[in-house]
């Protein structure tokens, strides 16, 4: 700290640049800087530097594919990742705008097996234009940039603050959110997914004396008024510490998507089993699938990873799979078991030609679909009940079962949970209350995202 506090008190004093210098000079083979300006020295985390129980270089070998697949975004594929830019920012107020001064740029990037973090400081307002001619200068070398909620706050500000200075600013390679990738797995077992949440919960890390975000513009303003200098070696290890985390939770979800072990969670499982299904990745959304199944201690996570797996089973038009996972996803005691109950009466009705049993579980599905259509389904499943076999009924039903007749649509609870749980507090008779699921999740084939 007192290394830091020594450079700080320098960035504050008045700096002797020649006439059209940008910025600080590049750093000399040792690592220092040639001439002191407005940013600070690197720092360097050698191979095997863990945080928590993470080790942070795993993040340098993370498959392009990987990545493609964990942002939904086939224009990961093929980057090299080993050119990765990480960056964070820290700034004089959260919530953006002209008016918003980001006074500490954070990047970190690998060179060999070892992390650099390099902060870039403003001393001073009207002091940013060489940090960033910095910040385009690695840009343009970094084939992927990736922040945490970087997409809302730190490159929106970012890039007005080069137009503002009248900066070109580079092409800027892909974009990674992390915040976006954590959101789809850890969500469902975390409910929030800040990065210091991330860091508690997965990656096993626990801040000490940290500061809070929403201090961090007022610690600025205060420097800038008095020159103290402690309280801003807080905002600059705190953004050290965003950056290092930012890479360990990249390497931590490329680990699960890659190499699942028996220590993750079924709702994590149950998270990288709907990223593969919307990636196109049938036999891994299975396979992530059947394990939140069997790790599932809550009802509403193994209803609706049985429900996902009776979807993948329609779409290879396996209707008796389909039905084997329903039948297990209506034992569940969860509040979403109408949408269920529905897609097996639809499996049974289009798929299985049951009809007995298709009118049985539609009068359980009442609460998932709105009152006329629940009726309108009752009839007819009701008339179909009724009539006689028929040789052209029969073909039918073997059509239905070698998958050559229509395709049932399949009700899955994510999506819908919200709107079935209110209704099902407010339905007071069969027939009223909730609103049917939006027709996208009924889709029996993949719809491209």
């Amino acid at each position: 700290m007192s290394s830091l506090s020594s450079k700080l008190a320098r960035l504050t004093a008045p700096v002797a640049t020649s006439p059209g210098a940008n910025g600080p000079s590049a750093p000399s083979s040792t690592g220092r800087p040639l001439t002191l300006g407005p940013s600070l020295v690197d720092r360097v985390h050698g191979p095997g530097f863990r945080q928590g129980r993470v080790e942070v270089g795993a993040a340098r070998a993370a498959e392009a594919s990987t990545v493609a697949s964990l942002a939904l975004d086939e224009a990961f594929r093929g980057v090299d990742t080993t050119r990765m830019l990480l960056v964070d920012t820290e700034t004089t107020g959260l919530n953006g705008g002209t008016g918003t001064l980001p006074f500490v740029i954070g990047l970190a990037w690998f060179e060999g097996e070892s992390l650099v973090v390099r902060q870039l400081f403003v001393p001073r307002p009207g002091q940013e234009r060489p940090l960033l001619m910095r910040l385009g200068e690695r840009l343009a070398q970094a084939s992927l940039m990736v922040t945490f909620n970087g997409k809302c706050f730190d490159w929106p500000l970012l890039r007005a603050r080069f137009v503002m200075n009248r900066i070109a600013l580079p092409p800027p390679p892909p974009h990674l959110d992390l915040l976006h990738c954590a959101r789809r797995i850890f969500k469902r077992r975390l409910g929030a997914t800040r990065l210091q949440d991330l860091e508690a919960q997965v990656l096993g890390f626990h801040r000490h004396d940290d500061i809070s975000g929403a201090e961090i513009p007022a610690v600025y303003f205060d420097f800038l008024r008095t020159g103290r200098v402690q309280a801003i070696e807080k905002v600059l290890e705190h953004n050290a510490l965003d950056l290092i985390s930012m890479a360990a939770v990249l390497a931590e979800l490329c680990r699960r998507f890659d190499a699942p072990d028996g220590s993750d969670a079924a709702e994590d499982c149950l998270g990288l089993a709907r990223v593969c299904e919307r990636s196109s990745q049938p036999e891994r959304a299975v396979l992530f699938a059947r394990a939140a199944v069997e790790r599932a201690e809550e009802p509403a996570t193994a209803l609706e990873a049985c429900s996902l797996l009776a979807k993948l089973a329609v779409r290879r038009r396996a209707w008796a799979e389909a039905a084997q996972w329903l039948e297990r996803a209506t034992q569940q005691r969860a509040p979403e078991v109408a949408t269920a109950h529905l897609a097996y009466a639809r499996i049974c009705e289009h798929g299985l030609k049951d009809y007995g049993r298709a009118l049985h579980h539609a009068k359980l599905a009442w609460r998932a679909e709105d009152g006329a259509a629940h009726a309108k389904r009752l009839a007819r499943l009701e008339r179909k009940q009724s009539m006689p076999p028929s040789p052209s009924r029969e073909r039918a039903g073997v059509r239905g079962r070698e998958g050559e007749d229509e395709t049932p649509p399949v009700t899955t609870p994510e999506k819908t949970r919200s709107t079935t749980t209110a209704r099902s507090a407010e339905a007071s008779a069969p027939g009223e209350g909730a609103l049917k699921p939006p027709a996208s999740e009924f889709s029996a084939r993949p719809t491209p995202r």
